[in-house]
């Protein structure tokens, strides 16, 4: 976990969740070194966080995005405008949007 203040970007948060790859026969195209007995470390997950910037709307300033990296999908969740109780959030699938492209 990363925790951040003042940064251009808004960004305040980013974790990673990780899988030991121990039998070396993962489909996963995103992996990093270190994990016990010399073995890759799967991403599975990316989560990152941002503060309200304020000269955007609400429903178009990202207040968090998360990468389900084994999934191919990205959920992005947008900040909560004055007054509402819901907000905006998007899932991208990459696996669908390249059937849909093909």
């Amino acid at each position: 976990i990363e925790k951040f203040e003042g940064r251009g970007d808004n960004l305040i948060y980013r974790s990673i969740k990780v899988q030991e790859n121990t039998d070396g026969r993962s489909k996963s195209t995103f992996q990093i070194p270190g994990g016990m007995q010399n073995n890759e470390l799967i991403v599975l997950k990316m989560t990152e966080k941002f503060e309200r910037n304020p000269s955007k709307e609400a429903k178009d300033d990202v207040a968090k995005r998360t990468y389900y990296v084994s999934e191919n999908k990205v959920r992005t969740q947008f900040h909560y405008a004055d007054t509402c109780i819901t907000r905006s959030t998007s899932l991208h699938d990459k696996e669908r949007a390249n059937e849909d492209a093909g």
